[in-house]
């Protein structure tokens, strides 16, 4: 089928379903994307009966034509699943049944205060929805208005609604949040079990005017000079709060006190209750702000001291009073370890009653020398060797003494493995003693590989895996570089217990199509599956061509004609006064045509007509720009106009 024909059909279809939905009255009228009926001339009012578009995020137009759009009409946006948001304009009074049920992308809808009514399943199935709310000025909520709106978590309706049908939120399952005035009743609304239901009170003293509920007060916070204000009525309640202030709170900053003057302590003054705190948040109150002056303070130990004495200062920051000095006393002599192994070293006192030191020679301290046990370190390629002895009381003080080196294979090399060399090391020195050394230093000899290829084992006959031997280790390896071993056995694949086949080639006949195994027997034999396959397509002066294919084996059959595709140019009456053209000239079934009249001056068009072959008056649908339109059918026709 051609595109025109589809779209042909597309639109047939829609102005059928118009056709049922809405019957045409010479109201009826369109505009854009919008179907809208006029309901008061006088007033200059109208509703939408039908959306056509495809927009994703719409708003909706608060005129159509001239005039005012005061309700969405029923089914208006049934089923627009592409729809996401939609803002509908001041003005619209009400939103009749099943106007945006099905529109399952919408996530969004803003409602005006104007509305005063939501009709049945308005908004039913829409189940991309998140949050609603019903704006003041709305009375009514239809019966199923919102059921099944799965993603629907919160929903706010404001004081004026005044009733609910039933249903209206069954299968929200993910409700989260619902607000309502305190006396509207949801019991048959379909409310999710467990739904949190937030009520809207209107407060007056702590108790609601309607439903006469008093106030759990909660909230607000208390001060030293004013009670807390409930957050849900606004009243005043409870006692005052000392450790919340209303006033500044003013610090003044701490003064220590000295040896000889009293001080006074940080603190803060409240300038609403004028007490004293010792936070700057006011939570703890102070008796007293008074420092006392705290005298001479010469206890610890001695701080201050020369070569002959030492003595206290009084430890009151910014003082400085001392007391009598006394001499020293040097009793516990300290070696300072710093004695080496041909000279004394010094030893030190600290005074038993301050920190003064006195230092004086150690006589007799020299260590004289004491040497370590020997090391010994190697060359890399044990070519060379040396021995040294550090004496351990003067680590600069190092003796060292250099190997004779000889060398012996002791291990020969294999296929994978190197072979190793033993190096002896003997000294003259008496205090060094001889080592060994053994390098794996001698490279391997390396495999003199032979590669067999893999054969592929059938179920008639076994075979082998790729493989590798060598003959020098006479070892077998499963890869070139020999890091796998197996063995011979490992080499062999079992014949198959299955019959073996390409499966990438057919067999076939003309009913049926097969994989045949290498011993001859027939797998996966099936019947063809056909499906149609237009070799050429029909046009309007020549016939097409097509043939049916099987979709898995491709085997083809004969193909078969496609008839012509036949034309209908419309016969076209005009009286005096005038001329129409008609778009397409030839038309085929199921295309929109369009008639353009176009009146001489003096004369208007009054209207058009169009009938079949058999007289049958076909439908046509007048526009705004003076333009009319109707859907081809199977047949010629005659336009009068």
């Amino acid at each position: 089928m051609s595109g025109k024909i589809k779209r042909g059909l597309g639109m047939l279809m829609s102005l059928l379903l118009c056709a049922w939905l809405f019957p045409m009255t010479a109201s009826a009228a369109t505009e854009g994307d919008y179907m809208y009926e006029v309901i008061d001339e006088t007033a200059k009012t109208a509703k939408i009966i039908l959306y056509e578009g495809s927009a994703t995020d719409l708003t909706i137009p608060a005129t159509l034509g001239g005039y005012s759009v005061t309700r969405i009409g029923g089914l208006a946006f049934t089923g627009c699943t592409g729809l996401k948001s939609v803002t509908i304009q001041e003005g619209v009074e009400s939103i009749e049944n099943d106007a945006f049920r099905d529109c399952t992308s919408l996530t969004s809808v803003t409602i005006p205060e104007g509305v005063e009514s939501i009709g049945d399943y308005a908004f039913m199935n829409c189940n991309s929805l998140e949050s609603v709310t019903i704006p003041e000025g709305v009375e009514s909520i239809g019966t199923y208005a919102f059921m099944n709106c799965t993603s629907l978590e919160s929903v706010t309706i404001l004081e004026s609604v005044a009733s609910i049908g039933e249903y209206v939120f069954a299968g929200c399952i993910n409700l989260k949040t619902l607000t309502i005035p305190c006396t509207l009743n949801i019991d048959d609304a379909g409310v999710p079990s467990g739904t949190p239901v937030t009520m809207i009170h209107d407060w007056e003293n702590g108790a609601c005017k309607n439903c006469k509920e008093t106030c759990q007060h909660t909230g607000g916070t208390a001060t030293c000079t004013d009670k807390a204000v409930c957050t849900n009525c606004g009243s005043a309640y409870g006692t005052l709060d000392f450790g919340n202030h209303a006033g500044t709170l003013t610090k003044t900053e701490a003064k220590a006190p000295t040896c000889q003057q009293d001080g006074n302590v940080e603190y803060w003054t409240c300038s609403a209750c004028n007490k004293n705190f010792s936070d700057s948040a006011g939570q703890t109150e102070l008796t007293s702000t008074v420092d006392k002056a705290l005298g001479h303070d010469f206890s610890g130990s001695f701080d201050a001291f020369d070569e002959n004495g030492h003595w206290h200062i009084c430890n009151r920051a910014g003082c400085g009073a001392t007391d009598t000095p006394a001499a020293h006393s040097f009793t516990n002599y300290v070696s300072d370890n710093n004695a080496t192994c041909d000279k004394d070293g010094t030893e030190t006192a600290k005074c038993d009653d301050c920190s003064a030191e006195n230092t004086k020679t150690d006589a007799g301290s020299a260590t004289g020398h004491n040497y370590g046990e020997a090391t010994y370190t190697w060359t890399d390629n044990g070519s060379a060797c040396t021995a040294s002895r550090t004496c351990e009381n003067d680590q600069s003080h190092v003796e060292k003494a250099t190997g004779s080196v000889t060398s012996q294979q002791t291990k020969a090399p294999t296929c994978t493995d190197k072979g190793e060399t033993t190096y002896t090391a003997t000294f003259a020195a008496s205090w060094a003693t001889e080592q060994i050394k053994k390098l794996t230093d001698i490279d391997a000899t390396g495999h003199s590989l032979t590669r067999t290829e893999a054969k592929a084992a059938t179920h008639t006959a076994e075979d082998n895996i790729e493989y590798w031997y060598c003959s020098v280790c006479k070892k077998y390896f499963s890869d070139e570089n020999a890091e796998a071993k197996i063995t011979l056995a490992d080499t062999v694949i079992a014949k198959l217990a299955d019959h073996t086949a390409d499966l990438t080639k057919w067999e076939k006949d003309d009913a049926d199509h097969w994989h045949l195994c290498e011993c001859g027997a027939k797998l996966n034999k099936a019947a063809h599956t056909f499906v149609w396959v237009i070799d050429k397509e029909a046009t309007t002066a020549e016939k097409g061509e097509k043939h049916e294919e099987c979709s898995v084996c491709g085997y083809k059959k004969a193909p078969v004609e496609i008839p012509v595709i036949s034309t209908y140019p419309p016969k076209v009456e005009t009286p005096e006064g005038g001329v129409a053209e008609v778009t397409p000239k030839d038309p085929q079934e199921g295309d929109k045509v369009t008639v353009t009249p176009t009146p001489d001056e003096g004369y208007e068009t009054v209207k058009v007509t169009v009938t079949d072959e058999d007289g049958k008056e076909i439908a046509v649908v007048e526009h705004a720009d003076g333009t009319y339109s109707y859907v081809q059918p199977d047949g010629p026709v005659t336009v009068k106009v």
